[in-house]
């Protein structure tokens, strides 16, 4: 199964994040021309899409660390049962003190992530 998730800076839709969540892989796009956008996620090369290893190390950098000192109450918070990064930042919704950006759950479908990125990339145009 396929999650989707609008990606939102302040209120500007600005790109896509997708989660397989049957091959646990993840997938991030942006659209052209937006001139604000995570640069922990994108980065400095104005890259329009980002594969799966540099949405886990963005997680890394936005997610409290499984070691924190008060994880155990974070998860209570969230009501989470045990710690898993992607949960955390489902939960919270994106948000995080690094930068505006958030997501909004948009849809499940069974694509795999190339189809929905293509599907994604054309209504877009």
């Amino acid at each position: 199964m396929l999650k989707i998730y609008k990606l939102m800076n302040k209120e500007e839709h600005i790109g896509y994040i997708l989660r397989d969540t049957s091959l646990l892989k993840c997938h991030a796009m942006r659209f052209e021309n937006i001139k604000q956008y995570p640069l922990g996620l994108f980065g400095f090369s104005n890259r329009l899409e980002v594969p799966h290893q540099d949405v886990i190390d963005y997680l890394d950098s936005i997610v409290p660390p499984a070691d924190r000192d008060n994880i155990r109450e974070i998860l209570d918070l969230l009501e989470i049962p045990q710690y898993d990064k992607w949960t955390i930042y489902e939960k919270m919704k994106g948000k995080n003190a690094k930068d505006y950006s958030h997501l909004i759950f948009e849809e499940e479908t069974d694509e795999t992530i190339e189809e929905a990125v293509k599907r994604l990339q054309r209504s877009t145009l």
